[in-house]
């Protein structure tokens, strides 16, 4: 692979690491910004996985729906419970695991 270097990167990284050791005192003003910032609100890890799940779950019914795909939901659930696996079947494995992979990466995401 050949990657390609950004010279204002470069050059931007090279700045960086001359002024790495000087300081400039601004009695505390830094601190006391920091202290007074708000605390980040933290949604929890289930909303997280539960909010594009269930987006993602509602495009896809209302889609099917309106595709006229009413009968691939069908299909592809008696495939599987029949164990044949058909186009519709696998169709349906890939797009719940599409879903499942999306949402808890989006869970993951900080």
């Amino acid at each position: 692979m050949n990657i390609i270097k950004d010279p204002i990167d470069e050059l931007l990284k090279g700045d960086a690491a001359t002024q790495r050791d000087h300081y400039i005192d601004d009695a505390g003003f830094t601190l006391r910004v920091i202290d007074n910032l708000p605390a980040g609100s933290r949604v929890s890890p289930v909303l997280r996985f539960a909010i594009p799940f269930g987006f993602t779950v509602f495009t896809a019914a209302f889609v099917a729906l309106l595709a006229g795909g009413g009968n691939f939901l069908v299909d592809a659930v008696m495939d599987i419970a029949t164990r044949s696996m058909s186009k519709s079947a696998f169709a349906f494995v890939a797009i719940a695991c599409i879903m499942i992979a999306v949402s808890v990466t989006a869970a993951n995401d900080n």
